[in-house]
């Protein structure tokens, strides 16, 4: 059913709907947080589009091959666990490079 405004109110209506869409579509991202020499790179996607987590499971997989460790953080910081596969679902990694002793 089409609805038909007299007044600028489909303004707020356009307003909600593009609001709404945007809290459902952050639910569905994730980020992963890579430590360097330089500081850290920040890679976001968007847990339905698969070229999005292609990449970022492309980014993990060349990362955890030179050693770097990977750990999930859980949902408003709290500490996660060490991972070493990449689930998309995860709301946010980080990537940290190794460590040398000596």
């Amino acid at each position: 059913m089409t609805k038909f405004y007299s007044d600028a109110s489909w303004l707020a209506d356009l307003l909600t709907f593009q609001l709404e869409r945007n809290i459902r579509r952050r639910e569905d991202m994730g980020t992963m947080r890579i430590m360097d020499g330089s500081g850290d790179q920040k890679i976001i996607w968007d847990s339905d589009s698969k070229d999005e987590v292609d990449a970022a499971r492309e980014t993990f997989d060349r990362l955890t091959k030179k050693r770097y460790v990977a750990f999930s953080v859980k949902k408003g910081g709290a500490q996660g666990e060490k991972i070493t596969e990449f689930d998309p679902k995860m709301e946010k990694i980080i990537l940290v490079p190794p460590i040398s002793g000596g």
